[in-house]
Parts: structure tokens; C-alpha cells; sequence
């Protein structure tokens, strides 16, 4: 008896002390608790001056995991004054609906950046008028965890990323991105180095200048059940994956999926994002849009695989068999469309022409139209045609699905506004008379112009005195002039096309000439030559021999060497050779007597070598000769000034 009464007590103390602790337990969780639940933070006035009740102030005092919502009250637009907010903590944005509230940044900052390391969720607004500063994300710029979820993304540019930019990991459903514009890449969203999935939302009406007006992507991105209608390139950069059920406007996203639609009108409702019911703007469907219950009910899901019940405004879906492609269910009836396209084509061009057929030119030409988005353009001439000098009228046209037509016209006018080229003109030592110490000089050039050249210049010039002109006979390529041995003479050329271009002068090399007589002791005269006189001779002297076999030799430094004689019917034949090869068998028959001439000249030689000129005698003529003398009057050197 006396054990079961100390049972008892040790029982009672245990029970003391168990109900202790579990006071105590019940007393800290009490105290624990309010300070780790997350908590609702309302946003109750459109200011952005630092005063409470401010969205700023409300994203600024929050506490990781809380939700901002707004007071019934707070409707309209909430113009930015103090730069883009920045979330810095993991948050939820609960906006009413995005066409009940509006954050704008006044065309001035960005208007939303999310930190790394954060996860916001953003739902029920119209993010717009963001201009960012620092290049990307004109609307949102997320560097790391986002849910954009039931909300517009609406009239934002920057550099990158007109609406949104993205750096970490974004997810959009239900929403509308739409009429961004970047200047460069990503009109609506930039997407790079990152993760981005698209689901049931609608990219629209927006421009890039340097690609991608829609999306540029260069990391991994997955679309689904989306609508891309941009003007002028949906997609550009990288191919994300087709998980089925998206419809573009054009080819450019490269959908595989069979259930995705590639270059199909959506046929979206005109005027971009608008009041069409419920507490966010969208863009609505017109009857007949392929995007309508395009989708069966089961797949119609979000990115985690949860069946969507409501479309961007909380209107049910399906509202039909199926559910439809993009943030909007359901249609609407427009308006008859009486709207043109809107022909887009290049500015009034002006043409060097390449050939005288004109010049190719390749332009770009596009059309918008408010009800059917992007459609064809015909255009005449076509794009790649060559045009003919003078102006040219381009006319391009298209029409919309309602039979609207448009156009707009260009012109090109080609002209021929550059000049003609001409490579410098040589001189060259030739035959024919050369009287009283003179040398016969041609001079040769070519010339090229895109058109044709229809003439050409030429001048003269003496011991670097002035220019004289020469005449050129039309087209002609070459001209024999006469020059005074012992002299140094220079040309210059330049040509003249159809358009009275006149191209630069281009010089010869400087041109010298030297005389070496028939008597100079420079000459090596074998035996059987003899001194003699002809008329008209440079000094009255002459050489001559009629024996077989006499040689004379003249070395010399040049690039040209000439011979000077006086044919008759008493001359004979000589063999020419140059540095030891010969060159030609010279024939100085003339059936009346001439005066004295160039009867052989080579040009073409090192001029700074040391060369020899060979003649010997035959001693014989030809068949009508009365002789077989052969006669040195004397050699003219020429080549250029070293």
C-alpha cells in the first residue's frame, strides 16, 4: 500500500511539470508568430512623395513574403516622381485589375526593377510609359525571380527590352505586352542569358529598330498557347521551344509544334490594349480568329501545369468547345473595316550609276493594316530591279482582307557622279622621221568609267616648262608626238564621260632623251665602215659600210634606244640585235631618197642596266635595191629620270 501511495505522488509531480512546458511551449509560439507571418501591406494613395500610404513607401517598409494590395480607392494611374521601384525583397504586387490601375513612369525612368536574389510576383496592372537609362527594360527589368500574371506591359522603350528585359527567371501568363518599342533589340521583351516561359498571353504592336520586335531571345524560352503579332519580325536571336498551341503572325519564331500556327493573321482586335470588360485592357479577338478554340480543354494550363479558369480579365475559359490561343477568351465584333493599310517604303533615293544600263537598288517595302496586322506588298519596279538614268517612279500597294488598298510611292534617280579613271600614260620611243635631231614619242593610256568614257585630255610638257594641249581624236588611247632629243618631257592624261565628269590628271614618268652621234666615240666601229654626209643629218656626219659583216656597237643606260638613218634606193639590210639577242633585220630601201628617220627603236629595258645595241652589215638589199649600204646618222636614249 505504502508503494502505490508513492506511485501516486511521483505521477502527480510528472504531470505538474508536463503541463508546465506545455504553457510555456503555448506562451513563446505565441510570441513567435506575429513576427514570421507574412503580412498584407495596402497601398491606399496615387502620390509618389514619400508619405505613407504611397506604393513606394509600401514596397520600401514591406517585409520579405508580404503582399501589397490596394484600397478600393486607389484607381487610375500612379505617375513615378523618384525613379523606377525597386524591389529588394521577396514581395507579391496584388494591383486590382490592369485596367483599374495604372504605374507609370512619365516617360522619364524605368518603372519596375526586380534585384537578384529576390522572387516578386506582380499581378492585375498596366505597367507603361517607362523609359529606362540604363538600356534595358523600359517596363520591367528583372534580374532575377518574377510571376507577371493578369497584367499589361504597355507604351515603354529602351535601347534593349522596350517592355521588359529579363536577366533571370521570368514567367508571364495571362498577360498582354503591347505598342513597346526598343532601339535595338526586343521591342517587347528582351530575353538574354536567362529563363523565360510565356503562357495563354498576347505579344503585340511592337517595334525594334535592331531586330526581334516582339521577342529578342538568346537564352532559353518556352511559349505556349501565345499570340506574337509585331510588325516587321515577331522573334529574332535564338529559337526558344514551341510547347504547342502559339500562333505568329510570320515564320520568324520558327514554331515546330503541329499544334502551333506560323504567317496566320490573328486577327486581334484594332487599337491595341482596350476596356474589353473585366478589371484589366486587352486586346480582343475578331469572329473568325484561327486563335479561337484553338485549344482543348485539357491542355489549357499555366507554366506549372494547372488548368487556367480565366483568361487576363477573369472572364471564364473555355467561353466555347476549346479555349483560345493568347491573354483574351472570347470575341468580339468589330467594326467594318474601312481602314487602308498603311504602305511603309523608303525615302526619295538617289543612284551612282554602275553601268550604262543604270543601277540595281534593293529595298524594303511593308504594310500595315489596323484589323489584319502585316500584309503583302507588290511593288513596281521590284525590289532588286535595275534602274535606268534618270528618275524613276516606284509604286507599292497592298490590300487588306476587306479589299482596302494602299500605297505609297518612292523615287530613285540615277545619276552618273563619278568620274572616270585613267592609269598613267607611258611613253615609248617609235619610228618614223625624225628630222634635225627630233624623236617620234608614243604615249598610250587606258581609262574606265561606269558609264563609258567619251574622251580624254592630254597635255604636254617640256624641260618642266608649261602644260601645252595635244589633241586627242575622240576616244583614241594613244598619241604620237614629237620631241627634241636631249630633252626631258612629261604627259599628263585624264578623261571626260557622257555626264561631263572629268576625271584627276594622271602623270607619266618623266621622259629624257640623249644623242649619241654616228662619230661619238661611245660607238665601236668595226673596219668597214667609213665617214660620209647626208642632208637634214643632226651634225652633217654620218657612218656607213656595204661590207658583209662590218659591226657597230653602242652601249648604253635606258629604257628605249633608237636608231636614226636616211633610207634610198641604194641602201642595204642590217641584223639588230639587243644585248646580245636579236631583235629584227632592218631593210633601208626607199625608192626615192627620205630624210632622216627612226628606222628602229626597242623599248622595254631596265633603265638602270647596262645595254648594248648590235648592227651588223649583211651587205646586201633586196630585190629593188641599187646598193647594200647600211647608214648610222645617230641614237637617241630614252627612259625615265631615275
Amino acid at each position: 500500500m505504502t508503494l502505490g501511495r508513492d506511485s501516486g505522488a511521483h505521477a502527480g509531480t510528472r504531470l505538474r511539470i508536463l503541463l508546465s512546458l506545455a504553457l510555456l511551449i503555448a506562451a513563446l509560439s505565441s510570441l513567435v508568430t506575429p513576427s514570421t507571418a507574412a503580412a498584407a501591406v495596402q497601398v491606399s494613395s496615387l502620390a509618389d512623395d514619400g508619405s505613407a500610404g504611397t506604393l513606394r513607401v509600401a514596397i520600401a517598409g514591406a517585409t520579405a513574403g508580404d503582399t501589397i494590395t490596394f484600397a478600393a480607392n486607389v484607381t487610375g494611374t500612379i505617375v513615378l516622381t523618384d525613379g523606377p521601384l525597386n524591389i529588394d525583397k521577396n514581395l507579391t504586387i496584388d494591383g486590382p485589375g490592369a485596367a483599374v490601375l495604372s504605374v507609370s513612369a512619365d516617360n522619364w525612368r524605368g518603372v519596375i526593377e526586380v534585384n537578384r536574389g529576390v522572387t516578386a510576383t506582380i499581378d492585375g496592372l498596366t505597367i507603361t510609359d517607362g523609359n529606362s537609362t540604363t538600356g534595358y527594360g523600359g517596363g520591367i527589368y528583372n534580374a532575377r525571380d518574377m510571376m507577371l500574371t493578369n497584367s499589361t506591359v504597355s507604351g515603354n522603350s529602351a535601347p534593349h527590352g522596350g517592355g521588359i528585359s529579363n536577366v533571370g527567371w521570368l514567367t508571364i501568363t495571362n498577360s498582354t505586352v503591347s505598342s513597346n518599342s526598343a532601339g535595338s533589340g526586343g521591342g517587347g521583351i528582351y530575353n538574354y542569358a536567362s529563363t523565360m516561359t510565356l503562357t495563354s498571353s498576347t505579344i503585340s504592336g511592337n517595334t525594334a529598330a535592331g531586330g526581334g520586335n516582339g521577342i529578342f531571345n538568346s537564352s532559353a524560352m518556352t511559349l505556349s498557347s501565345t499570340i506574337l503579332a509585331n510588325p516587321g519580325g515577331n522573334c529574332s536571336g535564338s529559337t526558344g521551344t514551341d510547347n504547342g498551341y502559339n500562333l505568329a503572325s510570320d515564320s520568324s519564331c520558327a514554331f515546330n509544334a503541329g499544334t502551333s500556327l506560323s504567317s496566320a493573321n490573328p486577327k486581334l482586335y484594332p487599337g491595341g490594349p482596350q476596356n474589353n470588360g473585366g478589371p484589366t485592357r486587352t486586346i480582343g479577338l475578331r469572329s473568325g480568329s484561327p486563335a479561337i478554340d484553338a485549344i482543348p480543354v485539357a491542355s489549357c494550363r499555366d507554366a506549372n501545369g494547372n488548368t487556367l479558369t480565366t483568361d487576363q480579365r477573369g472572364e471564364p475559359r473555355p467561353n466555347g468547345v476549346a479555349c483560345d490561343i493568347g491573354a483574351f477568351e472570347g470575341s468580339l465584333v468589330a467594326p467594318p473595316d474601312t481602314t487602308a493599310p498603311v504602305v511603309t517604303v523608303p525615302g526619295n533615293q538617289t543612284l551612282d550609276a554602275t553601268s550604262s544600263a543604270g543601277a540595281a537598288y534593293t529595298y524594303t517595302a511593308t504594310a500595315e493594316d489596323a484589323y489584319d496586322g502585316t500584309v503583302s506588298v507588290s511593288c513596281d519596279p521590284a525590289s532588286g530591279s535595275t534602274f535606268p538614268l534618270g528618275t524613276t517612279t516606284v509604286t507599292c500597294t497592298a490590300t487588306d482582307e476587306a479589299a482596302n488598298p494602299g500605297s505609297a510611292s518612292f523615287t530613285v534617280t540615277v545619276e552618273d557622279i563619278t568620274a572616270p579613271v585613267v592609269q598613267s600614260p607611258k611613253i615609248a620611243a617609235t619610228t618614223g622621221s625624225a628630222p634635225n635631231g627630233t624623236l617620234l614619242v608614243r604615249l598610250t593610256w587606258s581609262g574606265t568609267d561606269d558609264i563609258g568614257v567619251t574622251g580624254y585630255r592630254l597635255q604636254s610638257q617640256t624641260n618642266g616648262g608649261a602644260w601645252v594641249p595635244q589633241y586627242v581624236p575622240g576616244t583614241a588611247t594613244s598619241k604620237v608626238l614629237r620631241v627634241t632629243a636631249a630633252d626631258t618631257v612629261r604627259m599628263q592624261v585624264r578623261a571626260v564621260d557622257a555626264a561631263g565628269n572629268l576625271g584627276v590628271w594622271k602623270l607619266s614618268a618623266p621622259f629624257a632623251t640623249s644623242v649619241i652621234e654616228a662619230h661619238d666615240d661611245a660607238v665601236i666601229y668595226s673596219s668597214g665602215w667609213t665617214n660620209g654626209t647626208i642632208g637634214n643629218s643632226i651634225d652633217g656626219l654620218v657612218r656607213k659600210s656595204s661590207t658583209a659583216s662590218a659591226i657597230a656597237t653602242v652601249p648604253f643606260q635606258g629604257s628605249s634606244i633608237s636608231w636614226v638613218s636616211a633610207r634610198n634606193p641604194m641602201r642595204g639590210k642590217a641584223v639588230v640585235s639587243i644585248d646580245g639577242v636579236y631583235i629584227a633585220t632592218i631593210d633601208l630601201y626607199r625608192a626615192t631618197n627620205s630624210a632622216p628617220t627612226v628606222v628602229f627603236a626597242y623599248n622595254g629595258l631596265n633603265p638602270g642596266g647596262n645595254h648594248s645595241l648590235r648592227i651588223r652589215v649583211l651587205g646586201q638589199g633586196n630585190a629593188l635595191s641599187d646598193g647594200t649600204a647600211v647608214v648610222i646618222d645617230h641614237f637617241i636614249v630614252a627612259g625615265p629620270v631615275r
